[in-house]
């Protein structure tokens, strides 16, 4: 299908207005919503890119250009369509993107396709249902030839029935200003076998003194937010292996333990500090069912690296 005629069919035509200009091609417009940005089409990531972020700038800063999200779609194979954002604003002031992270143009990326435009505006919005989740951190420092460097552990969580954050139906003065200054308490956080398991895990891997802190991940601007703290950090891949007490071997007999995986965010310049990390879960065989509690809890785990700047 033709480039132009794949962008009308996937938000609808009547959502998708002609705007030709140096910078666009079509104006579109979010069904359901407020949310509008501007699309151009591009023959390719090479020449033509470079040749359109060259002219952004000066027409942007012309008085009356609007301020939305451009973004970017191309044919990235012989069949498929990818899209990026090319220009996001913040405070009044557009920032052209460099490295564009392009994303292929179909359903199942509809929603991260919607949050990547809503945090690239000035706009605060809700993000879709599917990507609003418990961002949780754990800091790590190590010593090497006398000096200390920092690593951080991020996981994404899903919102659930069972994991949700804790209800305060009545707060008191005292409370209620605390929660204004300093933000929300770590303990009103969900936290279940998994986390537990994960900080004991990394406790025992060496590292006492790790600490692990929650945040919500509601709104476009805390999207944008953690974009732009670990978007420029080098991400690297940090095993963990869950094994039951194997002093009773014959009740484990036929039993697969896979291991998964979390990301790990280094500066670059001590990236080499914590390569190869891995980490063991150890469960009691008397818990076994603790081990199945802590795999369903696998299954509610997100990488928040596709969000993050990186190719197709």
């Amino acid at each position: 299908m033709e480039i132009k005629q794949s962008i009308k069919a996937f938000w609808g035509r009547k959502n998708v207005t002609d705007m030709p200009t140096e910078i666009s091609d079509f104006l579109i417009k979010v069904p359901n919503t407020d949310l509008e940005f501007a699309l151009k089409c591009i023959d390719d990531r090479g020449d033509s890119l470079k040749e359109l972020q060259a002219k952004l700038m000066p027409i942007l800063q012309l008085r009356g250009a609007p301020n939305i999200p451009v973004i970017v779609a191309l044919n990235y194979d012989n069949e498929n369509i990818a899209v990026g954002i090319l220009v996001s604003w913040k405070f009044g002031a557009p920032s052209i993107e460099r490295n564009i992270t392009f994303i292929p143009l179909i359903d199942e990326n509809r929603a991260r396709i919607y949050d990547e435009i809503k945090s690239s505006d000035e706009t605060i919005r809700m993000l879709e249902t599917s990507n609003c989740k418990i961002v949780k951190h754990i800091k790590l420092s190590e010593e090497y030839k006398h000096n200390f460097f920092n690593a951080e552990i991020v996981y994404l969580r899903d919102l659930s029935i069972t994991y949700r954050m804790k209800s305060r139906d009545e707060l008191n003065d005292v409370e209620r200003l605390n929660y204004y200054l300093k933000g929300i308490p770590e303990d009103d956080y969900p936290y279940d076998k998994f986390d537990d398991g994960i900080m004991q895990a990394v406790g025992d891997g060496g590292y006492k003194n790790a600490k692990m802190n929650s945040q919500l991940m509601l709104f476009s601007s805390e999207l944008r937010d953690l974009k732009m703290v670990y978007g420029n950090k080098q991400s690297q891949p940090v095993q963990f292996l869950v094994l039951p007490d194997y002093s009773s071997f014959s009740l484990m007999r036929g039993r697969t333990f896979k291991p998964f995986l979390l990301d790990m965010f280094v500066d670059s310049v001590n990236a080499y500090t914590f390569q190869q990390r891995h980490f063991t879960i150890n469960i009691p065989i008397s818990k076994v069912d603790d081990y199945y509690d802590f795999m369903d809890g696998v299954k509610t785990v997100s990488s928040i690296t596709r969000f993050l700047k990186k190719k197709i």
